[in-house]
């Protein structure tokens, strides 16, 4: 019994961290969208991860 209750709780710590670390960057993106507050809808996280993707494809084609 022991055992199980040390590995429980040594697994949420780790979870809990990644959380925290997950939070702190996405604040610090959106404070830098907050400057650009017309553009925060039409820039989204996941639209952002495509242009990135395909800039570089672009530029292979070339």
């Amino acid at each position: 019994m022991s055992l199980s209750s040390g590995l429980k709780s040594r697994f949420p710590k780790r979870k809990r961290k990644k959380k925290i670390f997950e939070h702190n960057y996405y604040e610090e993106y959106e404070k830098g969208l907050a400057k650009y507050e017309s553009e925060y809808e039409f820039l989204d996280p996941q639209s952002d991860r495509y242009y990135l993707n395909y800039q570089p494809e672009r530029d292979y084609d070339y």
